[in-house]
Protein backbone atom coordinates (compact mmCIF):
# COMPACT_ATOMS: atom_id res chain seq x y z
CA UNK A 1 0.00 0.00 0.00
CA UNK A 2 1.30 3.56 -0.82
CA UNK A 3 1.90 5.48 2.40
CA UNK A 4 2.47 9.44 2.33
CA UNK A 5 6.05 10.00 1.19
CA UNK A 6 5.20 7.59 -1.99
CA UNK A 7 2.39 9.42 -3.16
CA UNK A 8 4.25 12.26 -2.85
CA UNK A 9 7.22 10.93 -4.92
CA UNK A 10 4.83 9.24 -7.09
CA UNK A 11 3.62 12.60 -7.92
CA UNK A 12 7.09 14.02 -9.16
CA UNK A 13 8.86 11.08 -9.95
CA UNK A 14 6.35 7.73 -11.21
CA UNK A 15 9.05 5.77 -12.16
CA UNK A 16 10.89 6.31 -8.70
CA UNK A 17 7.61 5.28 -7.01
CA UNK A 18 7.33 2.15 -8.87
CA UNK A 19 10.42 1.00 -8.22
CA UNK A 20 10.29 1.79 -4.22
CA UNK A 21 6.95 -0.39 -4.76
CA UNK A 22 9.08 -3.30 -6.26
CA UNK A 23 11.45 -3.46 -4.00
CA UNK A 24 9.10 -3.41 -0.95
CA UNK A 25 7.60 -6.60 -2.45
CA UNK A 26 10.75 -8.15 -2.61
CA UNK A 27 11.49 -7.26 0.68
CA UNK A 28 8.16 -8.45 2.13
CA UNK A 29 8.85 -11.72 -0.34
CA UNK A 30 12.19 -12.73 1.69
CA UNK A 31 10.58 -12.28 4.71
CA UNK A 32 8.09 -14.82 4.10
CA UNK A 33 10.78 -16.99 2.94
CA UNK A 34 12.39 -16.76 5.62
CA UNK A 35 9.77 -17.43 7.65
CA UNK A 36 8.96 -20.90 5.59
CA UNK A 37 12.88 -21.68 5.94
CA UNK A 38 12.80 -21.35 9.25
CA UNK A 39 10.06 -24.43 9.96
CA UNK A 40 10.79 -26.81 12.04
CA UNK A 41 8.76 -29.34 9.47
CA UNK A 42 8.88 -29.39 5.81
CA UNK A 43 5.46 -30.36 6.29
CA UNK A 44 4.08 -27.31 7.55
CA UNK A 45 5.68 -25.11 4.73
CA UNK A 46 3.46 -22.34 3.64
CA UNK A 47 4.86 -21.49 -0.59
CA UNK A 48 3.53 -20.65 -3.19
CA UNK A 49 3.32 -24.42 -4.40
CA UNK A 50 1.21 -25.06 -1.28
CA UNK A 51 -0.52 -21.99 -0.40
CA UNK A 52 -3.57 -23.63 -2.13
CA UNK A 53 -3.49 -25.96 0.20
CA UNK A 54 -6.14 -25.33 3.20
CA UNK A 55 -6.46 -27.83 5.82
CA UNK A 56 -7.99 -27.48 9.79
CA UNK A 57 -7.92 -29.83 12.36
CA UNK A 58 -11.72 -30.40 12.87
CA UNK A 59 -13.40 -33.43 14.98
CA UNK A 60 -14.42 -36.40 13.21
CA UNK A 61 -17.87 -35.91 13.33
CA UNK A 62 -17.86 -32.04 11.70
CA UNK A 63 -15.66 -33.68 9.27
CA UNK A 64 -18.28 -35.70 8.40
CA UNK A 65 -21.42 -33.84 8.99
CA UNK A 66 -21.04 -31.93 5.81
CA UNK A 67 -19.94 -35.01 3.39
CA UNK A 68 -20.74 -38.57 4.40
CA UNK A 69 -23.63 -38.77 3.03
CA UNK A 70 -22.27 -37.41 -0.50
CA UNK A 71 -19.61 -39.79 0.02
CA UNK A 72 -22.22 -42.76 0.71
CA UNK A 73 -24.52 -42.16 -2.33
CA UNK A 74 -21.57 -41.93 -4.80
CA UNK A 75 -20.30 -45.11 -3.63
CA UNK A 76 -23.43 -46.56 -3.99
CA UNK A 77 -24.13 -45.31 -7.75
CA UNK A 78 -20.40 -46.38 -8.29
CA UNK A 79 -21.04 -49.90 -7.20
CA UNK A 80 -24.36 -49.71 -8.98
CA UNK A 81 -22.57 -48.78 -12.07
CA UNK A 82 -18.96 -49.51 -11.92
CA UNK A 83 -17.68 -53.24 -12.74
CA UNK A 84 -14.13 -52.53 -10.26
CA UNK A 85 -16.22 -51.06 -7.45
CA UNK A 86 -18.38 -53.98 -7.46
CA UNK A 87 -15.58 -56.38 -7.59
CA UNK A 88 -13.70 -55.10 -4.92
CA UNK A 89 -17.59 -55.74 -2.67
CA UNK A 90 -17.21 -58.94 -4.12
CA UNK A 91 -13.89 -59.69 -3.16
CA UNK A 92 -14.46 -58.26 0.69
CA UNK A 93 -17.64 -60.60 0.51
CA UNK A 94 -16.27 -63.76 -0.68
CA UNK A 95 -12.99 -63.76 1.58
CA UNK A 96 -13.93 -62.47 4.68
CA UNK A 97 -17.57 -64.33 4.95
CA UNK A 98 -17.68 -66.68 1.73
CA UNK A 99 -20.08 -69.11 3.02
CA UNK A 100 -20.23 -68.24 6.39
CA UNK A 101 -18.49 -67.69 9.83
CA UNK A 102 -20.18 -70.41 11.83
CA UNK A 103 -19.99 -71.01 15.73
CA UNK A 104 -18.69 -74.13 17.58
CA UNK A 105 -19.97 -74.76 20.99
CA UNK A 106 -17.03 -74.76 23.36
CA UNK A 107 -19.23 -75.35 26.95
CA UNK A 108 -17.14 -77.58 29.56
CA UNK A 109 -17.68 -79.84 32.07
CA UNK A 110 -16.72 -79.07 35.45
CA UNK A 111 -14.08 -81.22 35.47
CA UNK A 112 -12.52 -80.01 32.27
CA UNK A 113 -13.86 -82.11 29.86
CA UNK A 114 -16.26 -80.72 27.00
CA UNK A 115 -19.66 -81.26 27.61
CA UNK A 116 -20.50 -82.87 24.47
CA UNK A 117 -24.49 -83.67 24.73
CA UNK A 118 -25.07 -79.66 25.38
CA UNK A 119 -23.03 -78.69 23.07
CA UNK A 120 -24.01 -80.56 19.98
CA UNK A 121 -27.60 -79.91 21.17
CA UNK A 122 -27.28 -76.10 21.07
CA UNK A 123 -25.44 -76.19 17.85
CA UNK A 124 -28.68 -78.14 16.11
CA UNK A 125 -30.88 -75.15 17.69
CA UNK A 126 -28.45 -72.67 16.63
CA UNK A 127 -29.15 -74.34 12.94
CA UNK A 128 -32.36 -74.15 12.55
CA UNK A 129 -32.37 -70.67 14.36
CA UNK A 130 -29.63 -69.07 11.52
CA UNK A 131 -31.78 -70.32 8.51
CA UNK A 132 -34.45 -67.96 9.49
CA UNK A 133 -32.40 -65.29 11.64
CA UNK A 134 -33.57 -62.41 9.39
CA UNK A 135 -36.92 -60.93 10.18
CA UNK A 136 -37.93 -60.88 6.70
CA UNK A 137 -37.41 -64.40 6.12
CA UNK A 138 -35.14 -63.79 3.19
CA UNK A 139 -31.68 -64.41 4.55
CA UNK A 140 -29.96 -66.92 6.54
CA UNK A 141 -27.65 -65.63 9.50
CA UNK A 142 -24.61 -66.52 7.00
CA UNK A 143 -26.36 -64.37 4.24
CA UNK A 144 -27.09 -61.45 6.90
CA UNK A 145 -23.04 -61.90 7.06
CA UNK A 146 -22.44 -60.98 3.48
CA UNK A 147 -24.77 -58.04 3.68
CA UNK A 148 -23.00 -56.60 6.69
CA UNK A 149 -19.74 -56.99 5.05
CA UNK A 150 -21.11 -55.45 1.81
CA UNK A 151 -23.00 -52.51 3.48
CA UNK A 152 -19.97 -51.43 5.63
CA UNK A 153 -17.69 -50.98 2.93
CA UNK A 154 -20.06 -49.16 0.65
CA UNK A 155 -22.23 -47.57 3.03
CA UNK A 156 -19.69 -47.37 5.56
CA UNK A 157 -22.34 -48.33 8.27
CA UNK A 158 -25.26 -50.47 9.02
CA UNK A 159 -27.96 -50.87 11.63
CA UNK A 160 -28.75 -54.48 13.18
CA UNK A 161 -32.27 -54.73 15.52
CA UNK A 162 -32.55 -57.68 17.98
CA UNK A 163 -36.32 -58.44 17.41
CA UNK A 164 -38.45 -60.88 19.94
CA UNK A 165 -41.45 -62.12 17.45
CA UNK A 166 -44.47 -64.10 18.82
CA UNK A 167 -44.10 -66.65 16.14
CA UNK A 168 -45.14 -70.74 17.33
CA UNK A 169 -42.87 -71.68 14.31
CA UNK A 170 -40.37 -70.45 16.05
CA UNK A 171 -38.02 -72.76 18.51
CA UNK A 172 -36.63 -69.38 19.95
CA UNK A 173 -38.90 -65.74 19.18
CA UNK A 174 -35.62 -64.35 18.33
CA UNK A 175 -35.06 -62.84 14.86
CA UNK A 176 -32.27 -60.25 13.66
CA UNK A 177 -33.27 -56.63 11.35
CA UNK A 178 -30.55 -55.39 9.23
CA UNK A 179 -31.83 -51.54 8.71
CA UNK A 180 -30.29 -49.26 6.08
CA UNK A 181 -28.47 -46.68 7.49
CA UNK A 182 -30.10 -44.39 5.82
CA UNK A 183 -33.04 -44.62 8.13
CA UNK A 184 -31.17 -43.13 10.97
CA UNK A 185 -31.56 -38.96 11.08
CA UNK A 186 -28.92 -37.01 9.73
CA UNK A 187 -29.99 -34.14 11.33
CA UNK A 188 -27.10 -31.77 12.29
CA UNK A 189 -25.83 -31.78 16.28
CA UNK A 190 -29.18 -31.15 18.16
CA UNK A 191 -29.40 -31.72 22.49
CA UNK A 192 -32.13 -33.73 23.92
CA UNK A 193 -33.95 -31.45 26.10
CA UNK A 194 -35.20 -34.19 28.30
CA UNK A 195 -31.73 -35.57 29.42
CA UNK A 196 -29.39 -33.09 27.64
CA UNK A 197 -27.47 -35.76 25.73
CA UNK A 198 -26.22 -34.37 22.70
CA UNK A 199 -27.65 -36.29 19.21
CA UNK A 200 -25.02 -36.35 16.83
CA UNK A 201 -26.79 -37.11 13.12
CA UNK A 202 -29.27 -39.40 14.65
CA UNK A 203 -26.67 -40.99 17.48
CA UNK A 204 -27.32 -40.25 21.05
CA UNK A 205 -24.75 -40.29 23.01
CA UNK A 206 -24.05 -39.47 27.36
CA UNK A 207 -21.70 -37.24 29.25
CA UNK A 208 -19.02 -39.88 28.48
CA UNK A 209 -19.30 -40.76 24.56
CA UNK A 210 -21.51 -43.77 25.35
CA UNK A 211 -24.56 -44.40 22.66
CA UNK A 212 -27.87 -44.40 24.16
CA UNK A 213 -30.52 -44.54 21.64
CA UNK A 214 -30.82 -43.93 17.93
CA UNK A 215 -33.08 -41.60 16.56
CA UNK A 216 -34.94 -43.70 13.23
CA UNK A 217 -37.03 -42.34 10.83
CA UNK A 218 -40.03 -45.52 10.40
CA UNK A 219 -39.00 -46.41 6.85
CA UNK A 220 -36.66 -45.05 4.37
CA UNK A 221 -37.13 -41.65 3.87
CA UNK A 222 -36.74 -41.52 -0.19
CA UNK A 223 -38.60 -44.80 -0.59
CA UNK A 224 -41.39 -45.51 -3.70
CA UNK A 225 -44.08 -44.93 -0.99
CA UNK A 226 -42.73 -42.38 1.50
CA UNK A 227 -44.23 -38.75 2.36
CA UNK A 228 -42.21 -36.29 5.17
CA UNK A 229 -41.26 -38.60 7.81
CA UNK A 230 -40.00 -37.86 11.73
CA UNK A 231 -37.35 -39.69 13.58
CA UNK A 232 -38.47 -41.83 16.34
CA UNK A 233 -35.90 -42.03 19.51
CA UNK A 234 -34.99 -46.06 20.22
CA UNK A 235 -33.09 -47.10 22.67
CA UNK A 236 -29.47 -48.44 21.80
CA UNK A 237 -30.07 -51.62 24.15
CA UNK A 238 -31.25 -53.55 21.01
CA UNK A 239 -29.26 -52.59 18.21
CA UNK A 240 -25.98 -53.08 16.95
CA UNK A 241 -24.46 -50.16 15.25
CA UNK A 242 -21.44 -51.96 12.64
CA UNK A 243 -18.66 -49.35 11.49
CA UNK A 244 -15.18 -48.90 12.28
CA UNK A 245 -14.33 -45.86 13.57
CA UNK A 246 -11.22 -44.68 12.35
CA UNK A 247 -10.55 -41.29 15.03
CA UNK A 248 -10.90 -40.93 18.02
CA UNK A 249 -14.95 -39.79 18.74
CA UNK A 250 -15.99 -40.77 15.65
CA UNK A 251 -20.25 -41.75 15.78
CA UNK A 252 -20.65 -42.49 12.36
CA UNK A 253 -18.86 -44.59 9.98
CA UNK A 254 -17.51 -43.67 6.25
CA UNK A 255 -17.78 -45.73 3.20
CA UNK A 256 -14.45 -47.64 2.48
CA UNK A 257 -14.35 -46.44 -0.71
CA UNK A 258 -14.20 -42.62 0.36
CA UNK A 259 -10.20 -42.54 -0.77
CA UNK A 260 -11.05 -43.75 -4.07
CA UNK A 261 -14.02 -42.10 -5.34
CA UNK A 262 -12.11 -39.95 -7.62
CA UNK A 263 -10.36 -42.04 -8.55
CA UNK A 264 -13.16 -44.96 -9.51
CA UNK A 265 -15.05 -41.86 -11.15
CA UNK A 266 -12.01 -40.61 -13.24
CA UNK A 267 -11.31 -43.86 -14.41
CA UNK A 268 -14.78 -44.72 -15.45
CA UNK A 269 -14.65 -41.26 -17.41
CA UNK A 270 -10.99 -42.21 -19.05
CA UNK A 271 -12.48 -45.60 -20.40
CA UNK A 272 -15.56 -44.15 -21.67
CA UNK A 273 -13.10 -41.68 -23.85
CA UNK A 274 -10.80 -44.02 -24.78
CA UNK A 275 -13.76 -46.02 -26.31
CA UNK A 276 -15.61 -43.33 -28.06
CA UNK A 277 -12.31 -42.44 -29.40
CA UNK A 278 -11.51 -45.76 -30.47
CA UNK A 279 -15.07 -46.28 -31.99
CA UNK A 280 -14.84 -42.81 -33.48
CA UNK A 281 -11.07 -43.47 -35.26
CA UNK A 282 -12.97 -47.01 -36.52
CA UNK A 283 -15.51 -45.44 -38.10
CA UNK A 284 -12.90 -43.95 -40.78
CA UNK A 285 -10.91 -46.62 -43.15
CA UNK A 286 -10.88 -44.51 -46.24
CA UNK A 287 -11.73 -41.15 -47.38
CA UNK A 288 -12.24 -39.36 -50.79
CA UNK A 289 -9.73 -36.41 -52.48
CA UNK A 290 -10.99 -34.37 -55.06
CA UNK A 291 -8.50 -33.63 -57.47
CA UNK A 292 -10.10 -31.15 -59.40
CA UNK A 293 -12.74 -28.80 -59.45
CA UNK A 294 -15.26 -31.79 -59.22
CA UNK A 295 -19.04 -32.18 -58.99
CA UNK A 296 -20.88 -31.42 -55.93
CA UNK A 297 -21.07 -34.13 -53.57
CA UNK A 298 -18.52 -36.47 -51.22
CA UNK A 299 -18.90 -37.07 -47.65
CA UNK A 300 -20.72 -33.88 -47.03
CA UNK A 301 -23.34 -34.49 -49.85
CA UNK A 302 -24.49 -31.93 -52.15
CA UNK A 303 -25.96 -28.43 -51.03
CA UNK A 304 -28.42 -28.79 -53.42
CA UNK A 305 -30.03 -32.08 -52.86
CA UNK A 306 -31.47 -33.93 -49.62
CA UNK A 307 -27.80 -34.39 -48.07
CA UNK A 308 -28.44 -38.77 -48.52
CA UNK A 309 -26.71 -41.17 -51.22
CA UNK A 310 -29.00 -43.71 -53.04
CA UNK A 311 -29.15 -45.88 -49.44
CA UNK A 312 -30.89 -43.22 -48.26
CA UNK A 313 -28.10 -42.71 -45.93
CA UNK A 314 -27.06 -39.35 -44.81
CA UNK A 315 -23.78 -37.79 -46.33
CA UNK A 316 -22.57 -36.71 -42.56
CA UNK A 317 -23.52 -40.20 -40.64
CA UNK A 318 -19.84 -42.25 -39.96
CA UNK A 319 -19.97 -46.11 -38.79
CA UNK A 320 -17.24 -48.83 -38.96
CA UNK A 321 -15.02 -49.36 -42.00
CA UNK A 322 -16.90 -46.58 -43.85
CA UNK A 323 -16.33 -45.71 -47.15
CA UNK A 324 -17.49 -42.37 -49.00
CA UNK A 325 -19.18 -42.16 -52.66
CA UNK A 326 -16.95 -41.43 -55.40
CA UNK A 327 -17.68 -38.89 -58.02
CA UNK A 328 -15.50 -38.01 -61.05
CA UNK A 329 -12.35 -36.44 -60.41
CA UNK A 330 -11.72 -37.69 -57.04
CA UNK A 331 -9.21 -40.51 -55.54
CA UNK A 332 -9.33 -43.01 -52.30
CA UNK A 333 -6.78 -41.46 -49.85
CA UNK A 334 -6.83 -43.84 -46.13
CA UNK A 335 -7.07 -42.35 -42.74
CA UNK A 336 -4.87 -44.06 -40.11
CA UNK A 337 -5.80 -42.29 -36.29
CA UNK A 338 -1.95 -43.96 -35.17
CA UNK A 339 -3.91 -45.12 -31.73
CA UNK A 340 -1.78 -46.13 -29.12
CA UNK A 341 -2.94 -48.47 -27.15
CA UNK A 342 -0.05 -48.88 -24.86
CA UNK A 343 -0.21 -46.13 -22.95
CA UNK A 344 -3.30 -46.69 -22.15
CA UNK A 345 -3.18 -50.33 -20.19
CA UNK A 346 -0.17 -48.94 -18.58
CA UNK A 347 -1.98 -45.82 -17.28
CA UNK A 348 -5.27 -48.01 -16.37
CA UNK A 349 -2.43 -50.31 -14.62
CA UNK A 350 -1.55 -47.82 -12.35
CA UNK A 351 -4.74 -46.87 -11.63
CA UNK A 352 -6.33 -50.19 -10.74
CA UNK A 353 -3.37 -50.59 -8.16
CA UNK A 354 -3.95 -47.34 -6.65
CA UNK A 355 -7.38 -48.22 -5.98
CA UNK A 356 -6.10 -51.59 -4.53
CA UNK A 357 -4.30 -50.05 -2.23
CA UNK A 358 -6.54 -47.78 -0.99
CA UNK A 359 -9.56 -50.64 -0.47
CA UNK A 360 -6.78 -53.04 1.28
CA UNK A 361 -6.91 -55.51 -1.88
CA UNK A 362 -3.80 -56.53 -4.13
CA UNK A 363 -4.00 -55.86 -7.38
CA UNK A 364 -3.89 -59.79 -8.52
CA UNK A 365 -7.35 -59.98 -6.20
CA UNK A 366 -9.08 -56.29 -7.28
CA UNK A 367 -8.74 -57.43 -11.23
CA UNK A 368 -8.52 -61.18 -11.29
CA UNK A 369 -4.87 -61.01 -13.29
CA UNK A 370 -2.54 -63.56 -12.35
CA UNK A 371 -0.91 -63.27 -15.45
CA UNK A 372 2.20 -61.25 -14.28
CA UNK A 373 2.69 -63.58 -10.99
CA UNK A 374 5.12 -66.81 -10.15
CA UNK A 375 4.59 -69.41 -7.30
CA UNK A 376 6.80 -66.63 -5.18
CA UNK A 377 4.86 -63.35 -5.80
CA UNK A 378 1.35 -64.93 -5.71
CA UNK A 379 1.99 -66.35 -2.26
CA UNK A 380 3.51 -63.40 -0.96
CA UNK A 381 -0.05 -61.29 -2.24
CA UNK A 382 -2.32 -64.10 -1.01
CA UNK A 383 -0.70 -63.82 2.92
CA UNK A 384 -1.08 -59.88 2.82
CA UNK A 385 -4.41 -59.97 1.59
CA UNK A 386 -5.37 -62.61 4.57
CA UNK A 387 -3.81 -60.30 7.35
CA UNK A 388 -6.38 -57.78 6.01
CA UNK A 389 -9.08 -60.28 5.43
CA UNK A 390 -8.59 -61.74 9.19
CA UNK A 391 -8.34 -58.34 10.59
CA UNK A 392 -11.88 -58.09 9.08
CA UNK A 393 -13.24 -61.08 9.90
CA UNK A 394 -12.53 -60.62 13.94
CA UNK A 395 -14.66 -57.48 13.86
CA UNK A 396 -17.04 -59.04 12.60
CA UNK A 397 -17.29 -61.65 14.68
CA UNK A 398 -16.43 -58.92 17.92
CA UNK A 399 -18.96 -56.96 17.13
CA UNK A 400 -21.82 -58.64 15.79
CA UNK A 401 -21.77 -62.64 15.91
CA UNK A 402 -20.68 -62.80 19.33
CA UNK A 403 -23.53 -60.19 20.75
CA UNK A 404 -26.16 -62.68 18.83
CA UNK A 405 -24.51 -65.45 20.29
CA UNK A 406 -24.71 -64.35 23.49
CA UNK A 407 -28.79 -63.18 23.00
CA UNK A 408 -29.65 -66.54 21.13
CA UNK A 409 -28.00 -68.75 24.09
CA UNK A 410 -29.83 -66.20 26.82
CA UNK A 411 -33.23 -66.37 25.09
CA UNK A 412 -32.82 -70.47 24.86
CA UNK A 413 -32.58 -70.25 28.63
CA UNK A 414 -35.30 -67.91 29.42
CA UNK A 415 -37.99 -69.88 27.10
CA UNK A 416 -37.04 -73.03 29.18
CA UNK A 417 -35.61 -74.87 26.27
CA UNK A 418 -35.25 -78.47 26.85
CA UNK A 419 -31.52 -79.26 27.72
CA UNK A 420 -30.70 -75.84 28.80
CA UNK A 421 -29.71 -75.40 32.09
CA UNK A 422 -31.36 -73.44 35.03
CA UNK A 423 -31.85 -69.78 34.55
CA UNK A 424 -30.06 -69.49 38.31
CA UNK A 425 -27.06 -71.52 37.12
CA UNK A 426 -27.21 -69.51 33.81
CA UNK A 427 -26.48 -66.08 35.34
CA UNK A 428 -24.19 -67.23 37.91
CA UNK A 429 -21.87 -69.46 35.11
CA UNK A 430 -22.93 -67.11 31.74
CA UNK A 431 -19.30 -67.38 30.25
CA UNK A 432 -18.97 -70.91 30.79
CA UNK A 433 -22.74 -71.44 29.27
CA UNK A 434 -21.71 -69.02 26.24
CA UNK A 435 -18.36 -70.44 25.54
CA UNK A 436 -17.66 -70.80 21.86
CA UNK A 437 -15.67 -70.54 18.61
CA UNK A 438 -16.41 -68.66 15.36
CA UNK A 439 -14.55 -70.59 12.43
CA UNK A 440 -14.28 -68.41 10.10
CA UNK A 441 -13.61 -69.80 5.65
CA UNK A 442 -10.18 -70.55 4.84
CA UNK A 443 -8.05 -70.52 1.92
CA UNK A 444 -7.30 -73.10 -0.42
CA UNK A 445 -3.54 -73.47 -1.04
CA UNK A 446 -1.61 -71.82 -3.84
CA UNK A 447 0.59 -75.02 -4.33
CA UNK A 448 -1.22 -78.19 -2.35
CA UNK A 449 2.45 -79.99 -2.08
CA UNK A 450 4.11 -77.51 -0.93
CA UNK A 451 1.90 -76.30 1.55
CA UNK A 452 1.05 -80.02 3.14
CA UNK A 453 4.67 -80.71 3.27
CA UNK A 454 5.52 -77.18 5.51
CA UNK A 455 2.38 -77.62 7.45
CA UNK A 456 3.96 -81.12 8.53
CA UNK A 457 7.05 -80.14 9.55
CA UNK A 458 5.44 -77.24 11.55
CA UNK A 459 3.28 -79.49 13.46
CA UNK A 460 5.64 -82.25 14.06
CA UNK A 461 8.64 -79.24 14.99
CA UNK A 462 5.85 -78.15 17.64
CA UNK A 463 6.05 -74.65 15.65
CA UNK A 464 2.26 -74.96 15.08
CA UNK A 465 -1.11 -77.21 16.00
CA UNK A 466 -3.30 -79.20 14.15
CA UNK A 467 -6.46 -76.90 15.05
CA UNK A 468 -4.79 -73.82 13.67
CA UNK A 469 -3.90 -75.55 10.13
CA UNK A 470 -7.14 -77.30 9.91
CA UNK A 471 -9.00 -73.48 10.70
CA UNK A 472 -6.34 -71.76 8.30
CA UNK A 473 -7.59 -73.86 5.97
CA UNK A 474 -10.89 -74.50 5.23
CA UNK A 475 -12.09 -73.15 8.63
CA UNK A 476 -13.48 -76.26 9.97
CA UNK A 477 -13.07 -77.99 13.04
CA UNK A 478 -10.02 -80.39 13.99
CA UNK A 479 -12.01 -82.70 15.90
CA UNK A 480 -14.68 -83.46 13.75
CA UNK A 481 -12.21 -84.17 10.93
CA UNK A 482 -10.48 -86.84 13.48
CA UNK A 483 -13.75 -88.05 14.28
CA UNK A 484 -15.00 -88.25 10.49
CA UNK A 485 -11.29 -90.05 10.06
CA UNK A 486 -11.96 -92.80 12.47
CA UNK A 487 -15.49 -93.38 10.95
CA UNK A 488 -13.80 -93.69 7.79
CA UNK A 489 -11.59 -96.27 8.45
CA UNK A 490 -13.31 -98.48 10.80
CA UNK A 491 -15.58 -98.80 7.00
CA UNK A 492 -12.64 -99.26 5.25
CA UNK A 493 -11.53 -102.17 7.94
CA UNK A 494 -14.73 -103.90 8.76
CA UNK A 495 -16.51 -103.35 5.48
CA UNK A 496 -14.58 -103.78 2.62
CA UNK A 497 -11.57 -105.32 4.59
CA UNK A 498 -8.85 -102.73 3.64
CA UNK A 499 -6.57 -102.18 6.47
CA UNK A 500 -4.99 -98.56 6.54
CA UNK A 501 -1.28 -98.67 7.69
CA UNK A 502 0.59 -95.60 8.14
CA UNK A 503 -1.24 -93.99 5.13
CA UNK A 504 -1.22 -97.09 2.96
CA UNK A 505 -3.91 -99.20 1.91
CA UNK A 506 -3.01 -102.75 1.94
CA UNK A 507 -5.36 -105.34 1.12
CA UNK A 508 -5.88 -108.21 3.96
CA UNK A 509 -4.80 -112.06 3.54
CA UNK A 510 -8.03 -113.56 3.03
CA UNK A 511 -6.59 -116.87 1.17
CA UNK A 512 -7.97 -119.60 2.77
CA UNK A 513 -5.22 -122.43 3.80
CA UNK A 514 -5.81 -125.97 3.28
CA UNK A 515 -6.30 -128.14 5.89
CA UNK A 516 -3.39 -129.95 6.87
CA UNK A 517 -3.07 -133.82 7.12
CA UNK A 518 -3.25 -135.75 10.09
Amino acid sequence: MLNVVDKVIGYFNPGKALSRMQDRHAFNSAVANQDVIERAYAAARVDRLSKNWRTSNRSADLELQDDADTIRARARDLVRNNAYARGIIRAKVRNIVGSGIKPQARVKKQNGEQNETFNELIEEVWDRFQRGADITGRQSFYEMQQTIISEVAEAGEILVQFVEVNDPARQIPFALELIDIDRLSDDELQINQENGNEIRRGVEIDSSGRTVAYWLYPYHPNDISSTRVTAVRRSAENFIHLFRPNRVGQTRGVSDFAPIVMWLKNLDKYMDNELKSSTVASCFSVAIKTIGAGSDGGITGSSSDDGKDANENPFEYLEPALVARLFPGEEIQTIDPSRHQSEAIAWLTLMQRAMGVGTGLSYERLTRDYSQTNYSSNRASDLEDRREFRMEQQWLIDHFCIPVWERFISLAVSNELEGMPEPFDFIANFHTWVAHEWQPPGWEWVDPLKEVTAIEKAVNMHLSTLAKETLKRDGSDWRSNIKQRGIEKTLIEKEIGIEDVDGEANQKNTEVKEPVAA
